[in-house]
């Protein structure tokens, strides 16, 4: 009726808010024929706002909000006044059309949409709120593109304390576009020594790698490498999965191997250093054959220039190398693998490095531990 009949919808409209306002709540989708005309539009949603009763005033909220097609060229900075005042009311009816539609007000009025968006995250029950929100904040590149000091500062005060499923990535590439990556350490740092302090509440950067495809992986892998170095720099262990989800996919690649091992280096007469940056690069659970060659020349470095224990030493190696844990399949019987694959790596590895004494025997160790699972796996009939 509204779109076929535009003209029979308003003025049926009309009658029903004449005659039985009431009952014309049921028909508020028909303001929608003659929503271009403002003045009639806003005549008839004050009629139900000074009408003041809860329901007649969530009325009024849905036809600003959803009311005139999404156009937002005919959206009024005004309109806030019937939003606050809502929300101040607790209306909970009128707050519930408001959470859906309020985002398309950033065209209209940036500040005052993202202080009314803080104001509805602080209520209860509001979580299904947050991906509709940055949906719609960052499908409108202009707004975005305007506004993104604004947006910076909501993201950092608003959403350190929610979990963000679907748009973490989005809201993630947003700070590295405009802000660089240490804005998105910060950041995530932050929501880190929130959840760290509030381990009760659900995060959202878990089990996910951020990765902006404006960047090439070359670029990747050098903030990557200057994220390493301000953890180090900073004291800080991988807090809370930050490294996790800032990690390269592609693990110890060429670029990262070269660049890390002319800052082992660099900084070959600094113990902490060392010990640091090899237990960083624990992220990487099944270290590849560059990250190892890694680990072979810092642990030469401790072991020749350094006093240092044998646990220390043996910590620049994860767990799971070293004990040979981790996740392993095979498709029919003998060993798996990634064992036979690792034992192949280690004996080479061997043979073309020269190792001190001390870090040969941990090799030693570690290449025992994998042929004893080569050899039980080769003798089990499980598969």
């Amino acid at each position: 009726m509204v779109n076929s009949f535009p003209a029979l919808a308003t003025n049926f409209f009309n009658y029903l808010i004449v005659n039985n306002l009431t009952e014309a709540a049921n028909f508020a989708h028909l303001v929608k024929a003659n929503s271009k005309d403002g003045d009639d539009f806003y005549k008839k949603v004050n009629y139900f706002w000074t009408k003041g009763d809860p329901a007649s005033k969530s009325t009024a909220i849905w036809m600003l909000v959803h009311g005139r097609h999404g156009d937002t060229s005919l959206y009024k900075e005004p309109d806030f006044d019937y939003f606050e005042e809502v929300l101040a009311e607790q209306n909970q009816s009128a707050i519930g059309t408001l959470k859906y539609g309020i985002e398309d007000y950033l065209v209209v009025a940036p500040k005052r949409t993202l202080e009314l968006i803080a104001s509805l995250f602080k209520l209860k029950d509001s979580e299904p709120l947050y991906d509709s929100i940055f949906y719609s904040m960052f499908e409108n590149v202009e707004v975005v593109e305007k506004n993104a000091e604004a947006i910076k500062e909501f993201i950092f005060k608003q959403t350190v304390e929610i979990p963000l499923d679907h748009y973490m990535q989005d809201l993630l590439k947003f700070l590295e576009n405009h802000f660089g990556f240490d804005t998105v350490v910060d950041y995530l740092l932050k929501k880190a020594n929130y959840f760290e302090a509030h381990p009760d509440r659900p995060r959202s950067y878990y089990d996910f790698v951020f990765s902006n495809p404006k960047l090439d992986q070359e670029t990747r892998e050098y903030n990557f490498i200057q994220l390493l170095d301000r953890f180090i720099k900073e004291k800080k262990i991988n807090n809370d999965g930050v490294i996790d989800a800032l990690k390269p996919a592609t693990g110890v690649s060429a670029f990262i191997y070269e660049v890390l091992s002319e800052k082992i280096e660099q900084n070959r007469k600094d113990k902490d250093y060392l010990i640091d940056l090899a237990q960083l690069l624990h992220i990487f659970k099944e270290p590849t054959e560059s990250h190892v060659k890694l680990l072979i020349n810092i642990g030469n470095q401790l072991a020749a220039n350094h006093t240092i224990t044998d646990d220390e030493l043996r910590s620049i190696f994860p767990d799971g190398y070293y004990y040979n844990m981790g996740s392993r399949s095979k498709s029919g019987q003998g060993p798996f693998p990634q064992d036979v694959e690792k034992k192949s790596m280690i004996e080479k590895l061997l043979a073309e490095n020269q190792l001190h004494e001390r870090l040969g025997n941990i090799f030693k160790n570690i290449l025992i531990a994998v042929e004893r699972d080569i050899k039980e796996e080769s003798k089990s009939d499980d598969w």
